[in-house]
């Protein structure tokens, strides 16, 4: 069964590393390798930010993967990412991350969820789709996804 619990300063080589994958980094908005001392700073930061969330998908003591919520005071609204721990692609799981993370970020959190993936990321948009996102407007190379909030 998934748990999902907020992300803590352990974590950071993880997520590191999953960032860094070479399938990951292709399918992100920037691909670029991320150094180790631009991410720990950039981790620490976040756990810190209170516009920011991170929570980790756990089966079994095995980390499935991290959502990244990111309140933009402007909209209303919150950025959603998600990455899945290269280990566990492929296993259907990233659907149950989204879905359970999404559902424990709106324990406190009832804004609107934006995705931004790109249009190649065929697995990312069918997760999204399948956790009732709709697709908003697109470009050249993205898809811009909404989840309206409860109970407007």
């Amino acid at each position: 069964m998934l748990m999902i619990r907020p992300a803590i300063a352990d974590d950071s080589n993880d997520i590191l590393a999953w960032r860094n994958d070479e399938y990951s980094r292709s399918m992100s908005i920037d691909t670029a390798i991320v150094r180790d001392i631009d991410h720990h700073k950039w981790f620490l930061s976040s756990l810190n930010n209170p516009l920011r969330l991170l929570l980790i998908g756990v089966i079994e003591n095995s980390k499935v993967g991290i959502c990244r919520f990111d309140f933009d005071t402007e909209k209303n609204q919150s950025i959603i990412s998600i990455n899945l721990n290269p280990s566990k692609r492929g296993q259907g799981l990233g659907i149950e991350l989204l879905k359970s993370s999404i559902a424990e970020y709106r324990k406190k959190n009832n804004f609107d969820l934006a995705a931004v993936i790109k249009k190649d990321n065929i697995a990312s948009i069918k997760c999204f789709l399948k956790c009732d996102f709709k697709l908003s407007h697109n470009d050249d190379i993205y898809n811009y996804y909404t989840l309206e909030r409860h109970e407007k």
